[in-house]
């Protein structure tokens, strides 16, 4: 497995590139990047606020980590479907589409 900043500079260089991501849902048995998200939100304002849940920031740990990756992986079936992001440049808005067949 890769690390997360070798996983997030790859990202980014395909971006600047304009080349497209696949596999990207494999992402989420990244146990690294999970710690990276973390370790960037843990600070944040309000990041110990419960918000619609009664979860907040504090409750994070390797063994939930490793749960919701167990729980992704469990669940093949709710991998996600190719989409593009389609600007609409009549309102200004970025909506994400799924991609005509």
């Amino acid at each position: 497995m890769q690390d997360a900043e070798t996983v997030l500079n790859d990202i980014s260089k395909r971006g600047e590139r304009g080349l497209p991501l696949e596999n990207i849902y494999r992402l989420l048995y990244n146990r690294n990047l999970y710690l990276r998200a973390y370790g960037r939100i843990y600070s944040n304002q309000g990041a110990t606020t419960k918000g619609i849940t009664a979860e907040t920031v504090d409750g994070m740990s390797l063994a939930k980590i490793d749960r919701i990756i167990k729980a992704i992986l469990d669940h093949p079936e709710l991998e996600a479907l190719p989409a593009t992001l389609d600007a609409r440049l009549d309102t200004g808005a970025d909506t994400i589409n799924p991609p005509k067949p």
